[in-house]
């Protein structure tokens, strides 16, 4: 039995390569402006498609929590623990809020019964549930509230002012509620403030 080799047409291999090596020098030696016109027509395109996409949304990673049959929310930013809470050593003549001390570790915080500072219906015997620690610029200030549940991102964008008389004033007048989240229902409280005004006022 007999094999015929395959024979290679070498004058066409040699004609290819000369074809893809003219191809090559021309992409490598393209007009200066029509390059430069490519890249504006790339970047006009990758424009429109930016400008097509729904703008970002202003949003912030919260908390929520309950207290009593409401549901709140406050930026994660400006809580630095969540521990059980079972009691707090009272402070004389303090504001009707302010539930006492507790010993974290050494450091002495004053305690804040959520429910009393917004005055609701739903108030409770400041015992049991969670502390917030909520952290301020040179201490900190605890907050007791019944439930935590869970960490989400809430937009801001579409918070509603609270109800009239929601937002009651703390002393000097600063309301601690920044609105009421239209998809959950979630009343939104400001810890920022509730921290300043405990730590600068002296009211603790």
């Amino acid at each position: 039995m007999t094999t015929q080799a395959t024979q290679i047409d070498w004058t066409a291999v040699r004609r290819k390569l000369q074809q893809n090596q003219q191809a090559l020098a021309r992409t490598i030696s393209m007009d200066p402006e029509r390059v430069e016109a490519l890249f504006r027509e790339r970047a006009q395109k990758l424009m429109e498609r930016h400008l097509d996409r729904e703008p970002d949304v202003a949003a912030e990673t919260v908390l929520v929590f309950a207290e009593g049959r409401e549901k709140y929310a406050i930026d994660v930013t400006t809580v630095a623990e969540v521990l059980p809470f079972l009691s707090a050593t009272p402070l004389p003549e303090a504001s009707p809020e302010v539930l006492g001390l507790v010993n974290l570790r050494g450091e002495f915080l004053t305690v804040i019964n959520l429910a009393r500072l917004l005055g609701t219906q739903q108030e409770n015997d400041g015992r049991g549930g969670y502390l917030l620690v909520l952290r301020g610029d040179d201490a900190r200030l605890g907050l007791r509230v019944d439930a935590v549940e869970r960490i989400r991102s809430l937009r801001l964008d579409n918070l509603s002012p609270p109800p009239r008389g929601a937002d009651r004033a703390m002393g000097d007048g600063a309301g601690c509620i920044k609105g009421v989240s239209a998809d959950e229902a979630l009343i939104v409280i400001d810890g920022r403030t509730i921290v300043s005004h405990y730590l600068n006022t002296g009211d603790s």
